[in-house]
């Protein structure tokens, strides 16, 4: 009982600071706030916890974060801008901010000034679209986030069920429930991931339970709240023959179409493509592999090679992607298994990796019991580290211990993989 409280505690206090009290540019104090909230999330993990006591706790401490503006991003202000763009009946791809604003089409001032991407076209489908507008309601912006925070926050139970009906070691469910990144990026930094991996999880339980179909239309929902769950569809080749194979496919092309249909015209198409093509082409974070090829870059050529390796560095972790997959056909292999691999490539060859990018990775290892991506959920946080007053600046050297740290939890897990894949 004294270590339950301790946790929770721990827990609790270190999450409060970092959300109300310290600023995203004092890199190591919130180092320290992370070092304790995680100190309480390692303690409840090592108690075998009842999914009931994880799920109160885990209740609990995100409504801890239901007060006040997200501390670590400021996209949630992107969100917002959008919710009233259609509010205003005006295509959210259809122009960049800068331009609505220097036409005066929209009087947002106090919000456009907090953009942090005034010149960028939006990039977020329909489904996260739908939110934002269900948010914005053109009076106040701490009703906006606080209504962002309940849908995210019902969407993270969502998740914990489901992950109770696909494991057998429940307290498990502490892995993903009670992570304080989880908890600070999702409901406290407003980040859609937890709506993604609910697609996910739903699509991977209804594989479970022969439903293909309705697997196949969960993906679909997935890739609707954020496109990166494209990569997985390859991956249901484990599982399925052909002919089911491509009716999936059929399935999830559908629901997406229909889920962009209400914002279907050529506005969509070029501000989606615009968006994607910046994004590749010009965001660096906390990367692994590029990050090495742009240090050769400026080595032999002394500029940033960004433009040319990271559509390089794409193709390749697609190429890796599909061979791996039909390297699997018919293998039966967990398809949580295969979703991590997956995954695990495709952030591998990524430009920019934000700590909330890997959520995914640690609501699988629940199902897998691989531990590297617990290992992430810790490490990744120095790359706050590289925030000043200034903007930012990459902490290679932290960056370097992050992916140290993950290659050895890797070689561990693949090492004890047997172990892990026995309760699948």
């Amino acid at each position: 009982m004294l270590k339950k409280v301790i946790g929770v505690l721990l827990l609790s206090l270190g999450i409060i600071l970092i959300h109300y009290y310290v600023p995203r540019d004092q890199g190591w104090r919130l180092i320290g706030a992370y070092i304790v909230s995680f100190s309480g999330f390692l303690l409840l993990s090592k108690i075998q916890l009842k999914f009931k006591q994880v799920f109160i706790i885990g209740i609990v401490v995100r409504l801890l974060l239901f007060f006040g503006t997200p501390s670590l991003s400021d996209d949630f202000y992107r969100f917002v801008w959008d919710g009233q763009l259609i509010h205003e009946g005006i295509h959210p791809f259809s122009s960049i901010p800068s331009e609505l604003h220097t036409k005066g089409l929209i009087q947002q001032d106090e919000m456009y000034d907090s953009l942090n991407s005034k010149d960028y076209f939006t990039i977020y489908p329909p489904i996260s679209q739908l939110v934002f507008w269900l948010s914005a309601n053109g009076n106040s912006l701490s009703i906006s986030v606080l209504i962002m925070r309940f849908v995210l926050l019902v969407f993270d139970l969502g998740i914990m069920i489901i992950l109770c009906l696909l494991i057998k070691y429940v307290h498990r469910i502490s892995w993903y429930a009670l992570n304080p990144l989880v908890i600070l990026e999702l409901v406290g930094n407003l980040h859609f991931e937890g709506i993604m991996l609910f697609f996910v999880l739903l699509s991977i339980y209804s594989i479970s339970q022969g439903r293909v179909m309705l697997s196949g239309a969960s993906i679909g929902l997935a890739i609707s709240v954020k496109l990166v769950p494209l990569i997985l569809i390859p991956a249901f080749l484990s599982q399925l023959d052909w002919k089911r194979f491509f009716e999936l496919v059929i399935i999830t092309t559908s629901v997406v179409i229909l889920c962009f249909i209400p914002l279907w015209n050529a506005s969509l198409v070029h501000g989606m493509m615009n968006s994607l093509d910046l994004f590749f082409r010009s965001f660096e974070f906390n990367a692994s592999i590029f990050f090495l090829v742009r240090f050769i870059g400026f080595k032999v050529v002394n500029y940033d090679i960004i433009q040319v390796a990271s559509p390089i560095l794409t193709i390749v972790g697609g190429l890796l992607i599909l061979v791996y997959c039909l390297t699997r056909y018919g293998k039966k292999d967990a398809l949580a298994l295969t979703f991590t691999v997956v995954w695990g490539i495709q952030l591998l060859v990524a430009t920019t990796v934000h700590p909330w990018y890997i959520v995914p990775l640690i609501g699988l290892s629940v199902i897998t019991g691989y531990r590297f991506p617990l290992v992430w959920s810790f490490f990744i946080f120095l790359s706050y580290l590289g925030y000043t007053a200034n903007g930012y600046e990459h902490p290679f050297l932290m960056i370097g211990i992050e992916y140290l740290a993950v290659g050895l939890a890797v070689f561990y897990d693949i090492v004890q993989s047997r172990k892990h894949l026995s309760n699948v």
